[in-house]
């Protein structure tokens, strides 16, 4: 009597996580010795990272687990078969990197040439765009409560009284939560609210390029740079008491 475990790979988990549930309960099924063998299409529909593949086998040949791979006729139990595979799952990581590093310059040049924004959630004072994937559009009635609280913070000159106005006004994240700290200055410095975003480039991305967004300024500029010589005040005053 045969029983299948069939585990299919998640969507929106990398391929190198350890922590990927389908992973880990393959993991299980081994050490329970539930299963005598293991198929797949390609070593990187297992895992994508040399380290796991080779800690994937090793837990597989101590429990009696054969692994068979799609279009390789390799014995992963013998001495040449975990060479080779050790081999092909450097190969797979690497293949893995090449991606990532492609999926890196893609998105960056979206940004330099075309002015989008990558993913993310779309800040408070803006929408995305109803049509175009990668721009916002500017939400006049959220601006406005966006300008209330740069107004109060540069009268004020403290995040904390800032905050607390915010929750007496009901204003709240995009996703409707209670603001914080660590929120609210991320707001307030964000320069998409005067039209530029930054742009990592470089062969180590170690340069920055601002562009200038479709959208434009949405708030005075004067208010906004207010706001920033608030925060470098702050700053100052921190390093002078530490």
């Amino acid at each position: 009597h045969i029983v299948r475990h069939i585990l299919v790979e998640e969507k929106g988990v990398s391929g190198g996580s350890y922590k990927r549930p389908k992973y880990q309960e393959l993991l299980k099924l081994i050490e329970a010795r539930k299963i005598s063998f293991i198929c797949a299409k390609e070593i990187s529909r297992l895992c994508r990272l040399t380290s796991m593949f080779c800690a994937l086998m090793q837990k597989a040949n101590e429990n009696g687990v054969s692994v068979h791979i799609k279009g390789l006729s390799i014995d992963f139990g013998s001495p040449m078969g975990k060479a080779m595979a050790q081999i092909l799952a450097v190969v797979s990581e690497l293949e893995r990197e090449m991606i990532r590093e492609r999926t890196r310059s893609s998105i960056r040049s979206a940004m330099l040439n075309n002015k989008k924004i990558p993913g993310g959630t779309v800040c408070i004072g803006f929408d995305p765009h109803p049509t175009q994937k990668g721009y916002w559009v500017p939400n006049s009635e959220e601006l406005e409560k966006v300008k209330f609280l740069m107004k109060t913070f540069c009268e004020t000159g403290s995040l904390k009284e800032t905050l607390a106005e915010a929750v007496k006004m009901g204003i709240k994240t995009k996703r409707g939560n209670e603001m914080d700290y660590t929120y609210l200055k991320r707001l307030l410095t964000n320069k998409k609210l005067i039209g530029k975003m930054m742009v990592k480039t470089g062969r180590n991305y170690e340069e920055e390029v601002w562009v200038d967004l479709p959208h434009g300024t949405v708030v005075p500029e004067d208010l906004f740079q207010s706001v920033q010589n608030q925060f470098a005040k702050l700053d100052q005053k921190r390093g002078h008491y530490n």
